[in-house]
C-alpha cells in the first residue's frame, strides 16, 4: 500500500513539472523584430510580425501578443498607409480593449498633428 502511494506521489510530482502552455504566439524570430526596429529595418520587422499573426491564426489556442497589431499598424502608418494602419489598430482594440486610450491618442496625433 505504501509503495503504491509513493508511485502515485511520484507521478503527480512529475506531472506537475510540465511547462505551462503559453497564451501568446511569440514567433521564433520575434526577438529579431526588435533588433530590426533598432536597426531601422521596418521591412524585416513587418515580415516577422506578419509571421506571428499567421501562426496565431493557425493555432486557435494562441493569441497575437499584446501590442503586436499596434506595432504593425504604427509601421504601416509611418509608410503612409493610413487605412491599413486603422485596420490593425482596430484588431488591437478588439483583442485588447485596454489599448483603446493609447490607440486613440496615436490616431488623434496623426490626424491632427
Amino acid at each position: 500500500m505504501l509503495k503504491n502511494l509513493t508511485y502515485i506521489i511520484l507521478l503527480l510530482a512529475i506531472g506537475s513539472c510540465k511547462s505551462p502552455k503559453t497564451f501568446y504566439d511569440y514567433h521564433k524570430d520575434y526577438d529579431k523584430a526588435y533588433e530590426a526596429y533598432l536597426g531601422g529595418n521596418s521591412q524585416i520587422q513587418k515580415e516577422i510580425l506578419l509571421q506571428s499573426f499567421r501562426a496565431a491564426n493557425e493555432d486557435k489556442d494562441l493569441k497575437v501578443p499584446p501590442g503586436s497589431y499596434l506595432e504593425y499598424a504604427y509601421i504601416v502608418l509611418r509608410e503612409g498607409q493610413r487605412e491599413l494602419a486603422n485596420q490593425y489598430f482596430e484588431k488591437e482594440i478588439q483583442l485588447y480593449p485596454e489599448s483603446y486610450t493609447l490607440i486613440q491618442a496615436l490616431k488623434d496625433n496623426y490626424e491632427n498633428p
